[in-house]
């Protein structure tokens, strides 16, 4: 892969971020007491991919906003075309739900409500302010996978450090 081509994908993943949703999913992995590293590589891939895929449906979403305020983004720009960003979100979504299913059936329902809420956050959030509140709800359904992940339940000390990093990083995106 030529490496112009992958800057390209780097920077649409925003994978300076990833991580960020490592550290998350080893913390809520610790808290909810370990287990065996096959289950926490799965957990991490599962949650690598679906945050990828997020950020890929996000640059596609935001196509049309970029070509007016951000044409250095690489779809205004032509260095990738949207449909191509559009079937690299999608997978990475599919890829990280395939993930969770290996983890089990409710670690698998979390990752669908993970998804949700990175969707509806690509598409609502230049639209509604309220969006930003989506964020804080992804960190907090990720460590709520990881805890399923780990002990097929979500302690109350999962769910404290969840809503901890939930609300940091509302705090954040609100500044």
């Amino acid at each position: 892969m030529p490496a112009a081509r992958l800057r390209t994908l780097l920077v649409l993943g925003r994978v300076s971020n990833l991580p960020t949703v490592w550290s998350n999913c080893l913390a809520a992995w610790l808290l909810a007491g370990g287990g065996e590293g096959k289950r926490l590589a799965l957990l991490l891939a599962s949650g690598s991919c679906l945050y990828l895929g997020g950020m890929f449906l996000n640059d596609a979403c935001d196509a049309e906003f970029d070509r007016r305020q951000r044409q250095e983004r690489p779809i205004p720009s032509g260095l990738i075309s949207r449909g191509a960003v559009w079937a690299c979100g999608v997978a990475g979504l599919v890829a990280g739900l395939l993930l969770a299913a290996l983890l089990g059936v409710w670690p698998l329902g979390c990752a669908l409500a993970l998804t949700a809420a990175i969707v509806a956050y690509d598409v609502w959030h230049k639209r509604n302010a309220f969006a930003l509140g989506l964020v804080a709800v992804c960190r907090f359904l990720l460590y709520a996978l990881a805890g399923l992940a780990t002990a097929g339940t979500v302690s109350h000390r999962v769910m404290a450090a969840g809503a901890g990093v939930a609300v940091y990083v509302l705090g954040i995106s609100l500044l």
